[in-house]
This record gives structure tokens, C-alpha cells and sequence, in this order.
């Protein structure tokens, strides 16, 4: 009976994770719909999901805590893409071989990306400034150091530059 009782609060504990990382890609989507254009940059939900603070507050916060972070996250997610598009620019920009590459340099790059981890090929730098392995595992070693292996399944995987050539 204690088993299975356990087994239950396990199963709710998985449901409310999941349907807080569900709720983390409508604010996000929210976010994607409001750029005036379609190929403008977007935090994924990984990108969200695995700052340490949400991460804390989406599998261990209360229903408050968690409302009232993603309330917060709402007003944060410009400030936090405009973040996170900066250093992947600057990533890429450092691949460029001008003294001193500006932005202007990158939009006209013709070199296509590849990843090293998924073995997806011939990426433009928009598509390469937001590519996330979406089929590729990290490996039981990487899953088993997570502190919820659930987690990081429904969160996604972080964009990573290491991945890049």
C-alpha cells in the first residue's frame, strides 16, 4: 500500500513538472507570436527551463511560487533572448576570419554550420544561431548526473556552442 502510494505522488509529481514545462513553451510561443517577424530569434524551452532558478521553482515551487515566476518570466523573456542571441552572435562571429567582423559581417556570411552531435548539416546562421539536438541524447552519464532525467526529456537540450564546426 506504501508502494503504491508512492508510485502515485511520483506519477502527480512528473504531471505537475510536465504541465509547468508545457505552460514555460505557451509563454514562449506567446513571445515567438508578438516579433514582427518570423525568423526574429526565440528562447526555446530549454533555454528557459534550465536557467537554475526556474529549474528550482518548476520541479520543487509550489502552484504560487511557480504562478508567480511565470508571471515574472513574461516580462524577463526580451531581456533574456536579447541575452542569449548576443552570445551566439559573438560565438560566430569569432569563426569569421576579418580583424575585427561586425554583425554586418555575419548576416552576410555563406558558410553553411554543421552540428557535431546530431549530424544535422548545412545550416544558414539563423537556422545555426537557434539549432538545438532535438533527436540526440547526451548519453546515460549525462542523463544520470541531472538531478530529474523526466526533466531534461521534456525540457529539451540547451543550445551548446561546443556542438558547432
Amino acid at each position: 500500500m506504501r508502494n503504491e502510494l508512492g508510485c502515485i505522488n511520483a506519477r502527480l509529481d512528473a504531471e505537475r513538472r510536465e504541465s509547468r514545462i508545457d505552460r514555460v513553451g505557451v509563454v514562449l510561443d506567446s513571445f515567438r507570436f508578438s516579433l514582427p517577424h518570423t525568423h526574429d530569434f526565440s528562447p526555446s524551452k530549454a533555454d528557459i527551463c534550465w536557467i537554475p532558478e526556474a529549474q528550482k521553482i518548476i520541479v520543487h515551487g509550489t502552484d504560487k511560487e511557480f504562478q508567480d515566476w511565470e508571471a515574472d518570466l513574461r516580462s524577463r523573456i526580451p531581456e533574456l533572448s536579447a541575452a542569449w542571441l548576443e552570445e551566439r552572435r559573438n560565438f560566430f562571429l569569432r569563426l569569421l576570419p576579418q580583424d575585427s567582423p561586425s554583425l554586418e559581417h555575419l548576416s552576410l556570411v555563406t558558410t553553411f554550420f554543421d552540428c557535431t552531435k546530431c549530424r544535422k548539416s548545412g545550416m544558414r546562421i539563423k537556422d545555426a544561431l537557434s539549432h538545438y539536438c532535438e533527436g540526440y541524447c547526451y548519453g546515460t552519464e549525462y542523463e544520470a548526473s541531472l538531478s530529474s532525467a523526466p526533466f531534461y526529456r521534456r525540457a529539451g537540450i540547451l543550445w551548446d556552442s561546443g556542438f558547432a564546426k
